[in-house]
């Protein structure tokens, strides 16, 4: 985050470098929780996006669309940013990456508004674009945090064992591919030790 607004203080005379550099402050301050915070950086960026007056983003950049859908979901603006994330999902333009981060957030937006078919749909397709990105490497954050989406809705569905399974599968990929402060891990365990044990886990 620090390296983000050295980049923004440096590049006074690129919009764009300056814009992307408040954009990812924002995004790394939404990831600590700081969200008032993350909300004034990616006001900052519109406001570089547009030379200083008040408007939009361009909602060609889909970085800047799932920044915004994320800090919406971090206020509980859950049909915001569905709406949001259903327009990246039409985009031609967005790549693989972007897609199933997409699909993972608007599955936590349908699972805050109650459509947890729709957010299993969402949280099964992340899954799987996640495993084809994580290639031939054993671990992924990626995938971790894939199957901790769909371990929340699967929870939510009243499927607990199943819901148990995927939230030993994201706290083993996360453990292995992200920091022991890492939200999404920190989140997975919490959930974990929320669910009774099975009999098998007991033996």
């Amino acid at each position: 985050m620090d390296g983000f607004q050295s980049v923004a203080s440096a590049a006074s005379d690129d919009r764009l470098s300056r814009q992307r550099a408040e954009l990812d402050t924002a995004a790394a301050l939404s990831k600590l929780g700081r969200t008032q915070e993350a909300e004034r950086h990616y006001r900052t960026a519109i406001d570089i996006a547009n030379a200083g007056a008040p408007g939009q983003v361009p909602l060609s950049d889909i970085a800047n669309l799932l920044t915004r859908a994320k800090l919406d979901l971090d206020e509980q603006h859950y049909q915001a940013a569905r709406d949001t994330l259903s327009q990246v999902l039409k985009s031609p333009a967005v790549g693989s990456t972007s897609l199933s981060t997409a699909h993972r957030l608007r599955a936590i937006a349908e699972l805050g508004l109650g459509d947890l078919d729709q957010a299993l749909e969402d949280a099964q397709a992340t899954v799987g674009m996640s495993e084809k990105l994580r290639g031939d490497k054993p671990y992924s954050a990626w995938l971790g945090q894939a199957k901790l989406v769909l371990g929340q809705v699967l929870q939510a569905k009243g499927q607990n064992r199943e819901a148990q399974a995927a939230y030993f599968d994201a706290v083993a990929q996360l453990s292995m591919s992200a920091g022991t402060d890492h939200p999404a891990l920190q989140q997975a365990r919490a959930l974990l030790a929320q669910l009774p044990r099975s009999e098998a886990q007991k033996d």
